[in-house]
């Protein structure tokens, strides 16, 4: 009789192997960022934080009670710096406004002329003399 090659007996398809532990979730492994490692603690009243970054370093207990206000904080702050990444949530339409109007642009009014603009300074130069037939003529 030939044996069989491949899995041992006894295991379950996406079972880890016999001796080896379980592998860890997403909660279960600390975050690695940029600018340290949070590690995330379950203890009995809360969650413990704990952030390694050399002397940036700290911790935080967060009662079991306000994590879902937390999350809305962590949320709002994430709206704030990127309001395009900002996760959607379905809304209801409300109150919707209409688009106003498009204005008509406004008409330039025309450049004056080298002879409009001189004939400008001279009625003033004239009313600043106290020629008064001079800057009436014009």
């Amino acid at each position: 009789m030939v044996k069989a090659a491949g899995k041992p007996k006894g295991t379950r398809p996406g079972a880890p192997a016999r001796g080896q532990p379980p592998a860890k979730s997403m909660i279960d492994r600390p975050m690695h960022t940029q600018k340290g490692t949070f590690e995330f603690t379950l203890v009995a009243d809360g969650l413990y934080i704990e952030h390694k970054w050399g002397k940036n370093s700290g911790h935080i207990g967060l009662p079991l009670e306000n994590i879902p206000k937390f999350i809305a904080y962590l949320q709002g702050f994430q709206e704030r710096v990127n309001p395009s990444k900002a996760p959607v949530v379905a809304q209801s339409k409300g109150i919707v406004k209409k688009a106003a109007p498009k204005a008509a642009p406004k008409e330039k009014p025309a450049k004056p002329t080298l002879e409009d603009l001189d004939a400008d300074l001279a009625g003033y130069q004239a009313a600043r003399k106290g020629d008064e037939e001079t800057a009436v003529a014009l």
